[in-house]
Parts: structure tokens; C-alpha cells; sequence
């Protein structure tokens, strides 16, 4: 597996914990990852719900020609993408958008 596909499901899993699996807040944190092009590094994970498959389907079919295949490397948001450090984890989607 690439270190850096490896890198982003680490972050992401990480990300699931600490907002307690919060679905609003796995979604958004889906829709991002869609934005920003990695939303297919996601969607080979085996440990990811039934609920998170769906979102990420729906994100993958939805932003397809947002995605990056290569270089992964050299994608200067990837950072942001791994850690978010305005979003307290114990908020919930609705609680951090209405700040």
C-alpha cells in the first residue's frame, strides 16, 4: 500500500475516535476528503461501517473528477486534510459550523 494512502486512513480512523464516531461529523469529514480528491483512499478500508461505504460511494460518484491518482506527495492541502486542529473532535458537525 502507498504511505501516503496509508497516512490518510490512519488520520481518518484517528479522526472516527475522537469525534466518537459521530456520523454528522464522519460525513463532513467525508465530503471533505471528496473535495479534496482522496475520497477513494477511503473507500478499500476494511474496517469502515456499512453507513461510511454509502457516504463514500455516494462521494466517490459525486466528485469523481475531483480525485488525484498521482503524485500524492505533492498535494499541498493533503495536510490540512490529515488534521483539522479548529475542530475539536468532542463537537459535533452542528456545533463547530455554527461558530
Amino acid at each position: 500500500m502507498n504511505q501516503v494512502v496509508k497516512e490518510i486512513q490512519d488520520s481518518y480512523r484517528l479522526f472516527r475516535e475522537e469525534s466518537n464516531f459521530s456520523i454528522m461529523d464522519i460525513g463532513e469529514k467525508l465530503k471533505e476528503l471528496a473535495d479534496q480528491g482522496l475520497i477513494w483512499t477511503i473507500k478499500e478500508m476494511r474496517d469502515i461501517s456499512e453507513h461510511e461505504l454509502i457516504l463514500t460511494k455516494h462521494y466517490l460518484k459525486s466528485h469523481f473528477e475531483n480525485q488525484i491518482y498521482d503524485n500524492l506527495k505533492n498535494i499541498p492541502q493533503m495536510n490540512s486534510t490529515l488534521k483539522d486542529p479548529n475542530i475539536n473532535p468532542n463537537q459535533t458537525s452542528q456545533t463547530h459550523t455554527s461558530r
